[in-house]
């Protein structure tokens, strides 16, 4: 009874409203129906009862790990791939869509192979990555550039920042520091992925688009054969050791800058709302002498709006 009432409460509500990229109407029905609230209300009752975890659900074909405490999760960190997977079935064909050979989804010593790929490229051992100095530029620009779009004359001090400019300016960032400078206004490369995430949504109950497929992983090769130096494609390509499936490791890296943005965006809206703690902020923007890396307070902001409203909510 407890393994369906999670189901009918947790699972289904995050399903209909999009696992790999959200669908905005069945997002905004869960909160108006407070999906959110009851499944929050579950978990809750379920951590209560069970101190011990990770919690396994009893399904027909399989048990299913829950985290519902810290020290869940980092057991069954170490305990991953086995016995803890991350490959289950549903996610093997959701990310099959547009990144068939991903590490997420592999196994055995491909998995071994990728994921040590992955960490090289993402300094995944490294406080601060090896690159962190490469983004700042370009973060600047664009930053200047979407207040610039906002108000235009300078003279407004309460121009409104929306979703959909601050995302189209999010994504500038995203593909300068990935691909370089050359692939700043690669909107189809994005277009691309945001489809094909679409179609992942729907994981095993719909067909990939092979073609679409296809032309989105040659775009990202493509990108990758030109990539500039200081971007996280040029640190692939330029690795001595030996690579297995570069450019399928990619595509995670931009499906991931997604809730970034939105763990961002909903930094500054808090921001905006607290005056004493956004002007705490500024005071360390101003003071700080590392090259704008080392901001622990703006980054204990980024964490607080994280736990107050996690992106995949």
């Amino acid at each position: 009874m407890e393994t369906a009432a999670f189901l009918i409460d947790v699972f289904l509500p995050n399903v209909a409203k999009g696992p790999i990229i959200r669908r905005p109407k069945a997002v905004a029905l869960a909160e108006r129906l407070g999906l959110d609230d009851r499944a929050v209300r579950r978990v809750k009752k379920l951590a209560g009862k069970y101190r011990a975890g990770p919690l396994l659900l009893r399904l027909p074909f399989r048990e299913q790990a829950v985290i519902l405490q810290s020290g869940h999760l980092h057991y069954a960190l170490i305990n991953s791939p086995e016995p803890f997977s991350p490959a289950s079935s549903e996610k093997k064909a959701a990310l099959s869509h547009f990144e068939p050979r991903n590490v997420l989804i592999s196994q055995g010593p491909e998995r071994t192979v990728r994921r040590a790929l992955q960490e090289q490229v993402l300094d995944t051992h490294s406080p601060v990555h090896r690159l962190a100095s490469s983004p700042i530029p370009v973060i600047r620009q664009e930053a200047a550039q979407l207040l610039a779009d906002l108000d235009p004359k300078g003279t407004a001090e309460n121009s409104e920042l929306v979703w959909d400019d601050f995302i189209e300016s999010w994504y500038r960032v995203v593909r300068r520091t990935v691909f370089g400078d050359s692939a700043r206004d690669d909107h189809e490369l994005t277009d691309m992925i945001a489809r094909l995430r679409q179609h992942g949504n729907w994981s095993f109950l719909k067909a990939p688009d092979r073609k679409l497929r296809a032309r989105f992983l040659q775009r990202v090769q493509n990108r990758m054969d030109g990539a500039e130096p200081g971007s996280l494609a040029h640190a692939m390509v330029n690795l001595p050791s030996r690579q297995d499936a570069p450019a399928e490791q990619i595509p995670q890296w931009l499906f991931a800058f997604d809730p970034a943005g939105m763990a961002t965006f909903r930094t500054l809206a808090l921001l905006s709302t607290h005056s004493e703690q956004y002007g705490r902020a500024q005071t360390e923007i101003r003071e700080e002498t590392t090259g704008r890396e080392q901001l622990p307070y703006l980054r204990a902001c980024v964490l607080e709006s994280l736990r107050l409203c996690p992106p995949r909510r």
